[in-house]
């Protein structure tokens, strides 16, 4: 083999390595000889017992909880205080059951909430938060994979019953937090308590000690570890108070008759041995003194000629953020440098595709080579017998990929199919080959609207424009079906525009065109934004529209730029000096020419954001960028923004404020307001779902800041913002509806 100098397998720094290993080795094997032989055996039976009174205590503090539980739940028998009949004819009946439950809550530091539930009254919970309705409050996974709600549930329920967050959903959809034991009441049946346990409460039970609790001899209630079949099935039939692993850990095990439950402590055999370790370090400073010369030297050297390599390391995992723990060094850097060529790869694809898809349906090939090579970029064969455009909208925001993944599935067995996200997250598009059979793709595109609404929850409409034979003139087809949308207000959610009756092709003000204008500014796409602009600016230029018409797409496409722009750079003096210059303008040419102006300024903005910023990764127009793309997760804050970026919250806030001139807080306010209005106007998601949706655990918080920041309340917002036809479809009602008198009650 070739030596290389400067590496590992350099003659000198071989010489270091093989007298390294010779001083520190051989007084090594030694040392581990006699550890074995004697310091092991003479610690391991003191050390092992020591584990074995730790998960007795463990039992002891469980059955402790768990016996105090079923005092308490045994306190409710005849509790007058929780009877329906008495809370309906005692007006301060239901203050008295909030106060009873928050003073048993009060003193508890293992359980966080205590509700009580009757089948005298079966619609409703009582909570020592508020009362619940029980379709509203939570649900629960049966062994069959259903979930149910209390009311079907409890009466199965004979003895008590433990649930953990996996086999619980909240109403608003999202997982359980907290670990649920169900006690019937005794003397009382039909009644029972529910007592919620956060996930900590477990957790400190064994001080940061990996543990598990089965709950029966299968079922896993708690695991701070991910639990393993063969792991589980060794703790519920194991006799012997601890066993050894082949993975090197030591299980110690203890069945709890008081509780019902089968305890485990998993710790490697290291920490448990780490008295002996002790012992072992005193000898080891011995033989590192008599080796500390030589590896001194061992490591300089090691340590220069792996610091490039490090450095890669730690760039690659700042980069790549999956890469698993047990790659290091060069390995690492490998992982990182293929994920990201795959990701760029499918994102280069993602864009190619988009672009030619844009094309096509705008209609901007020049010639017949272009149209191929749109065609092949837009992942469709160049020969089928006709081509058809398919256009997706959802009433609400919803994910990318439930909508693309769903359709394509759906119809990639029927026909060819290529689409893209035209609005973000609520209108998609769909270029189709040829479908040989009208009914199956009504039939698959069906499918897909029944998925999607499965999925999200959201009605979908969808309009599908003709077939041509000339990929050229897949500009009609789009037209068709927008025109087809912006008609059928009331109609189905599935319409061909050859079966709606439309004898020409009238004119369709752009609506959907003027919103994915704005996309695609506010996502700094600047080739799809000038190639929206230009096709909107030729339909005011050479289309025979009326005036005001022209006018009005010009004043959007001004004010749809503007707006977004100012999103981009919030203080930009540019800017300002841009709405100073704006005049009242009501001539269709002089409006035009002010569009251009805008548009032209608005590229020379998006080329300016979308070169590398590799030297501010933390500028405020990334920060501003990922708040606009993330605002509504749950979880959305100052905090989370700083550790996305790797800065402390002041930090972060002061260089947000001196680059923009606004604080950041106020600005992830009021974009996750403009969220709320949309959830309000746009979904048929109650007060509490959309609170829980925006990060508030509680409604009545969500409801004063929306209307601190509005003058009214979401309610009242909803009422005076949603017409009465989108209302209507919604099943929602407007402020004319609510003077009505209501005849008809659920």
């Amino acid at each position: 083999m070739r030596r290389k100098p400067g590496t590992l397998l350099d003659n000198t720094l071989l010489r270091y390595l093989l007298s390294f290993l010779l001083v520190l080795l051989l007084p090594l094997v030694t040392f581990f000889l006699i550890y074995n032989r004697y310091f092991l055996s003479l610690y391991q039976n003191e050390v092992f017992e020591r584990y074995q009174n730790e998960i007795v205590s463990l039992d002891r503090e469980i059955v402790t909880h768990v016996q105090w539980m079923r005092n308490i739940a045994g306190q409710f028998t005849n509790q007058r205080t929780f009877r329906q009949e008495d809370i309906i004819e005692d007006a301060p009946g239901y203050s008295r059951t909030m106060n009873v439950l928050s003073s048993i809550v009060s003193p508890q530091d293992f359980f966080t909430t205590i509700s009580f539930y009757s089948s005298a009254s079966p619609d409703t919970v009582y909570t020592n938060n508020g009362t619940f309705n029980v379709r509203f409050y939570k649900q629960y996974y049966l062994p069959d994979g259903t979930s149910a709600d209390l009311k079907r549930i409890l009466p199965e329920i004979t003895d008590e019953r433990w649930f953990t967050p996996g086999q619980q959903l909240m109403s608003s959809g999202f997982q359980g937090l907290s670990y649920d034991c169900i006690i019937p009441i005794p003397h009382t049946p039909g009644d029972y308590v529910i007592f919620s346990v956060p996930e900590h409460s477990f957790r400190r039970l064994a001080n940061n000690t990996d543990f598990m609790i089965l709950y029966g001899k299968e079922d896993v209630l708690y695991s701070s570890f991910v639990p393993d079949p063969l792991l589980t099935e060794q703790i519920s039939v194991s006799s012997e108070p601890f066993v050894r692993l082949p993975d090197g850990r030591v299980l110690f095990c203890r069945s709890s008759p008081e509780s019902g439950m089968y305890l485990a402590l998993l710790l490697p055999e290291e920490v448990i041995l780490s008295p002996v370790q002790e012992a072992q370090r005193l000898f080891l400073v011995l033989f590192l003194l008599l080796a500390a010369v030589g590896g001194f030297l061992v490591f300089v050297m090691a340590m220069f000629n792996y610091r490039p390599i490090r450095r890669l390391s730690e760039s690659a995992r700042r980069r790549v953020s999956d890469i698993p723990r047990e790659l290091q060094g060069t390995r690492a850097v490998g992982y990182a440098l293929e994920s990201m060529e795959r990701q760029t790869s499918s994102l280069r694809r993602s864009v190619l595709r988009e672009r030619a898809i844009f094309k096509l349906i705008y209609g901007r090939m020049q010639d017949d080579p272009s149209v191929s090579e749109c065609l092949q970029l837009a992942e469709l064969p160049p020969n089928e017998q006709s081509y058809c455009t398919v256009v997706l909208q959802t009433v609400g925001a919803v994910p990318k990929e439930a909508v693309m993944e769903t359709v394509t599935h759906s119809l990639e067995a029927l026909c060819p199919v290529s689409g893209m996200e035209y609005i973000t997250g609520k209108c998609y598009l769909f270029l189709l080959g040829y479908a040989r059979n009208r009914e199956k793709l009504r039939q698959a595109l069906t499918e897909s609207c029944a998925l999607i609404t499965e999925q999200t929850g959201q009605a979908v409409r969808i309009t599908v424009g003709k077939g041509y034979s000339n990929p050229r003139k897949l500009n009609h087809s789009f037209r068709q079906a927008l025109s087809l949308h912006e008609s059928m207000a009331e109609g189905p959610d599935i319409c061909f525009y050859e079966e709606a009756g439309l004898e020409k092709e009238d004119f369709t003000y752009p609506t959907l065109d003027l919103q994915s204008l704005y996309y695609a500014l506010v996502q700094t796409d600047p080739e799809r934004y000038q190639l929206i602009a230009d096709t909107l600016m030729d339909t005011v230029q050479n289309g025979s529209l009326q005036p005001f018409t022209a006018c009005s797409i010009c004043c959007d496409i001004i004010n749809i730029s503007l707006t977004g722009m100012r999103e981009l750079q919030p203080c930009s003096l540019k800017l300002q000096e841009v709405y100073s210059s704006l005049r009242w303008e009501t001539d269709p040419v002089l409006l035009l020419e002010t569009a251009k102006t805008i548009t032209r300024q608005a590229l020379e903005l998006l080329t300016q954001l979308a070169q590398p910023e590799e030297d501010a990764p933390d500028s405020a127009m990334q920060i501003i960028r990922y708040i606009n793309e993330n605002y509504s997760r749950e979880d959305m804050n100052v905090s989370q923004v700083a550790q996305v970026f790797g800065l402390s919250v002041s930090n972060l806030s002061h260089r947000f404020k001196s680059q923009t001139g606004m604080n950041i807080s106020d600005y992830i306010s009021e974009k996750r307001l403009d969220y709320a209005r949309q959830l309000l106007t746009g979904t048929r998601l109650t007060i509490s779902e959309i609170a829980l949706s925006l990060g508030y655990s509680q409604a009545p918080n969500f409801i004063r800041k929306f209307k601190a920041q509005t003058g009214m309340t979401p309610s009242e917002y909803r009422s005076v913002y949603m017409n009465p036809a989108t209302a209507k479809k919604k099943g929602l009602k407007t402020n004319e509806q609510k003077t009505k008198p209501d005849t008809d009650h659920d």
